[in-house]
C-alpha cells in the first residue's frame, strides 16, 4: 500500500508541532514548580524529559536529510517553525531555501549530537 506523500509531510509536521509544543509545557511546568518550591525530583524529571524532547526535534530532520528524505525533513522543520519553514512542498521550493534546510538540519544534527557526546562524556 503506497503512502500519499503529502499526508506523511502533514503528519510529520504535526508530530514536530506537538514535540515543541510538549517540550514547552514541561520546561513551563518545571519552572512553575520551581517557582513554587515543589518537589525536586519532579522538577527534574520534568527538565529531562523536555530536553530528551528538545534533542529529538533536533536530530530528526538531520536524520532525515542524512537518509535522503529532504522533503520530510523539510516537513519536519516547518512543524518546529511554521513562521520560517512555509508550507511549500519541497519540490516547489527555490534552491535558496533548500540550502537553507539543509544547513539548518545538519548543523542542528550535528549540534545534538556534540552535546550528547559532551554530555556522556561528563557523566561517565
Amino acid at each position: 500500500m503506497k503512502h500519499d506523500s503529502k499526508s506523511i509531510e502533514m503528519k510529520l509536521a504535526l508530530i514536530s508541532r506537538i514535540i515543541v509544543i510538549f517540550a514547552m509545557v514541561f520546561a513551563a511546568s518545571a519552572a512553575i514548580v520551581i517557582w513554587t518550591q515543589g518537589v525536586i525530583l519532579f522538577v527534574a524529571g520534568l527538565s529531562i524529559f523536555s530536553a530528551l524532547l528538545w534533542l529529538v526535534n533536533l536530530v530528526v530532520p538531520g536524520l532525515l536529510m542524512i537518509f535522503k528524505y529532504p522533503n520530510l525533513a523539510y516537513a519536519w522543520l516547518h512543524g518546529r517553525n511554521p513562521i520560517v519553514y512555509s508550507s511549500t512542498s519541497w519540490d516547489l521550493l527555490p534552491n535558496s531555501k533548500r540550502e537553507v534546510a539543509y544547513f539548518d538540519s545538519i548543523v542542528t544534527f550535528l549540534m545534538a549530537v556534540a552535546f550528547i557526546v559532551w554530555a556522556i562524556s561528563e557523566n561517565l
